[in-house]
């Protein structure tokens, strides 16, 4: 009897645990609020507990992680930022989740470049989820308020630097308030800013085409060396020009400067084909647009394969929502409508009758204006408002402009209804072709030899290296990094 009565008392109390179900371990990286109200929805009892997994320097680091059972997440995120995803693809430390006929028919509707990332051998090891761009892009704007147009975007390197160079002339005899690239920390900005800043985005775009050709690293190229002696040179032009700031109000003030580049182009809004700059050495090399993409995957480790494949499927979206990021990596969306699109439309509508139907004379009860009109409700304080500002001498003028505000904003109100616009859509898919996802090199930030290389750069700037044994270094610590992964 005692032996029943205590069997009984221990699954009374193990019942709370029981009925918690199983929680799955998520990198916050993956978070998705729609997804995961979905997931839970179809499996009641089940959490997600979500965690920092941090960023991995290495791909040999995450491998690590996976292959002695440290990797606590059943669902991980990484980006080619910091490590080729695809190699822990290919060594098997991701689950298959090719059984999915939702990932299945996902990846199907994705754009080719993208879909073969998340693919080895036919199987599906993972889904996309963000996905950004790390292109140099003319603003157009500042473009043709220069005075240029498309057909003066760069596409080679040297088409770039002579650019500048000609930039160079015009500033010193007819200057502009106008800077080659916005959005610098002003704090640490000197005189061999410019040169290592161009210096760099010389030498990884030289980095990506390597990698695109499957070539290893090298950096002997003759044109490469003139390349850099011209930055050099148009560094310390662009320096005088633009020289560091004196105090925090210049500093504020140059960054309401327009830029005539912007280094920092992640998202094509409807502008990469036209106005895209290449830094590629000649016409022949492919022109590229390097993709910065978050990859979900699953654990081959992990002890809740369904669940994790479950909440996959809703990363997938599933039809459910449309955002800017499934705009550019499912080849079948059109457009992205803007959020809240008809609350505006709504209120502008409104606005505009409301100051409308104020009488130029105080003559009319203000009562049998609002009565029955769509000014009652809400607005009918605002009209109040608005009427007594009318007939005040020293407001109506303002209410007037405000009038006029509001009619100019509906007039534009129709390019507000997209996030993302069918013509912006075009425009990306005629771009498509040209998508390439760089992996890191023993450059990039994080990695073995990348503060040696902005050592490097920084010498090269102030005159320490020239061009020639700038190259030669960088080609010394490539071997010497390639020999000691052997």
């Amino acid at each position: 009897m005692l032996r029943k009565t205590l069997a009984l008392m221990l699954v009374l109390l193990l019942l709370p645990y029981a009925a918690l179900g199983d929680t799955l371990q998520v990198d916050y990286q993956c978070l998705n609020e729609e997804a995961e109200a979905a997931f839970l929805t179809e499996h009641p009892g089940t959490s997600v507990e979500y965690g920092q997994f941090g960023f991995i320097n290495t791909v040999n680091d995450l491998n690590t992680l996976l292959l002695t059972g440290q990797m606590k997440y059943d669902v991980f995120c990484e980006t080619n930022v910091y490590t080729d995803y695809r190699q822990t693809m290919e060594r098997g430390y991701c689950l298959d989740l090719s059984s999915s006929e939702v990932i299945r028919r996902a990846v199907a509707c994705m754009y080719p470049a993208i879909a073969e990332q998340l693919t080895v051998d036919g199987k599906i090891y993972g889904l996309p989820c963000t996905i950004q761009f790390d292109l140099l892009r003319a603003d157009g704007e500042v473009f043709r308020a220069m005075g240029y147009d498309e057909s003066d975007v760069p596409k080679t390197c040297g088409d770039f630097l002579s650019f500048l160079e000609a930039w160079v002339v015009r500033q010193e005899t007819e200057p502009e308030s106008v800077q080659v690239f916005g959005a610098w920390d002003y704090t640490v900005y000197d005189e061999t800013t410019y040169t290592v800043e161009l210096s760099r985005l010389i030498l990884e775009e030289a980095i990506r085409q390597q990698q695109a050709a499957g070539q290893a690293l090298d950096f002997s190229d003759p044109s490469l060396e003139d390349a850099l002696t011209r930055t050099r040179q148009i560094g310390q032009a662009l320096s005088r020009i633009e020289p560091p700031s004196v105090s925090a109000s210049d500093g504020e003030w140059r960054d309401n400067q327009p830029a005539l580049f912007d280094r920092y182009s992640m998202n094509p809004w409807g502008t990469m084909a036209d106005w895209g700059v290449s830094l590629r050495m000649s016409e022949e090399q492919p022109f590229t647009l390097p993709v910065l993409m978050r990859v979900a995957m699953v654990s081959a480790a992990t002890e809740h394969p369904e669940l994790a494949l479950a909440y996959m499927e809703r990363l997938a979206g599933g039809g459910m929502f449309v955002s800017w990021n499934e705009a550019f990596i499912y080849s079948d969306v059109a457009f992205v409508p803007a959020e809240d699109f008809d609350v505006t439309l709504t209120y502008l509508e409104q606005m505009v009758g409301m100051l409308e139907a104020i009488p130029m004379s105080p003559d009319t009860p203000i009562t049998d204006l609002v009565q029955g009109s769509v000014l009652n409700g809400v607005y009918h304080d605002n009209f109040v408002y608005w009427y007594n500002a009318a007939h005040d001498e020293e407001q109506a003028e303002a209410v007037a402009d405000m009038l006029e505000k509001y009619r100019q904003q509906l007039s534009h109100v129709e390019d507000w209804r997209y996030a993302i616009s069918p013509a912006q859509v075009a425009d990306y898919r005629a771009c498509a072709g040209s998508l390439a996802f760089p992996v890191p090199s023993v450059f990039t930030p994080g990695n073995s030899q990348a503060q040696t290389f902005h050592t490097l750069l920084a010498r090269f700037a102030s005159g320490q290296l020239d061009a020639a044994h700038l190259l030669r270094e960088l080609d010394r610590l490539a071997q010497m990094t390639a020999l000691e992964a052997q």
